[in-house]
C-alpha cells in the first residue's frame, strides 16, 4: 500500500472527499493504524505518569486509600484530560476551518450532535482503554517498598 494508490491529490478539498469515498477501506486502514499507533504512545505516557506519581500512590495506600479509591481517582484525572483535549479540538477544529474557500465559497464548520457524541465516546473510551493497564501496575504497588525506594 502507498500514497499512489489514491491517485493524485490536488488543492481542491472537494477531490480530496471524493477520493477518500472512492477508497474507504485504504483511509480506514490508515486511520485504524495511526490510532492503535496513538494509542501505544498514549499508554506510554500513561505509565511514565503513574511511575512518577508511585510515592504519592503509596502514601495514599499506607493511610487507607483502597485500591478502589486510587483507580478511581487517576481514571477521573485521566476522562478530565481526555475532556479537555477533546473541547480544545473542537475549538481548534472551528478555528481552521472558518477561513476554508472552496469554490470560491467561505464555508464554516458545521457541526453535527451525532458526530460530537461519536467524537466524545471515542475520545472518552480511548481514556478508559489507555489508563486501564497503567493503573493495575499502580495498585500493585507496596506503600512500604515505594517509601523506602523515594527515602534510598
Amino acid at each position: 500500500f502507498s500514497f499512489e494508490d489514491l491517485g493524485q491529490i490536488q488543492s481542491n478539498s472537494d477531490q480530496v472527499l471524493s477520493l477518500a469515498a472512492e477508497n474507504p477501506d485504504k483511509i480506514l486502514l490508515i486511520a485504524a493504524i495511526g490510532y492503535l499507533v496513538t494509542l501505544v504512545f498514549a499508554i506510554n505516557i500513561t505509565i511514565f505518569w503513574i511511575e512518577k506519581r508511585k510515592y504519592e500512590i503509596s502514601v495514599r495506600k499506607a493511610f487507607g486509600f483502597t485500591n478502589g479509591s486510587i483507580m478511581k481517582m487517576i481514571f477521573i484525572e485521566m476522562i478530565g484530560f481526555a475532556i479537555i483535549s477533546f473541547v480544545i479540538a473542537i475549538i481548534m477544529q472551528f478555528v481552521l476551518s472558518v477561513n476554508t474557500v472552496v469554490d470560491g465559497q467561505q464555508r464554516l464548520l458545521s457541526f453535527a450532535l451525532l458526530h460530537l457524541v461519536i467524537g466524545l465516546v471515542v475520545v472518552l473510551v480511548t481514556a478508559l482503554v489507555t489508563t486501564l493497564i497503567p493503573v493495575i501496575k499502580a495498585i500493585k504497588v507496596e506503600p512500604a517498598e515505594a517509601l523506602k525506594a523515594k527515602e534510598g
